[in-house]
């Protein structure tokens, strides 16, 4: 059994689709032809178990997000007191913004022969976003 466990899949995104999604604090964010590539190499027998598809450089929201908004032209997001996060988004949404932790795809990369097209999201967003 093979599990791709990709992360924030990131395209071309509208500024309110953009600040309406919700990540992960420190999470990687990858392209839809990341994905697509690592799950075909895993379907094609390059490997067994669960691989994470991100890019190499883990980040937190307040660091990438302003930057991504920038990318698209949006205005960079206000930041939220937590209790005030808390109350609108709920627990879940709150801890995936400030707590969670990153994940590595030194797993993806060696049993997959898998390589991200941008090794950071500084990359990917001036790429891919703008």
């Amino acid at each position: 059994m093979r599990l791709i466990r990709p992360s924030t899949i990131v395209k071309t995104s509208t500024p309110r689709q953009l600040t309406r999604r919700p990540v992960a604090r420190r999470r990687s964010r990858r392209g839809v032809e990341d994905a697509a590539e690592a799950t075909v190499n895993a379907i094609e027998g390059r490997g067994r178990g669960v691989y994470n598809v991100v890019d190499d450089e883990p980040a937190p929201v307040a660091e990438w997000l302003p930057i991504a908004a920038e990318a698209v032209g949006a205005r960079a997001p206000r930041h939220v007191p937590r209790w005030l996060g808390r109350l609108f988004a709920g627990e879940f949404a709150t801890v995936m913004m400030t707590e969670a932790r990153g994940a590595s795809n030194a797993k993806a990369k060696r049993e997959l022969a898998w390589a991200p097209r941008h090794a950071s999201w500084r990359e990917g967003f001036a790429t891919g976003l703008g």
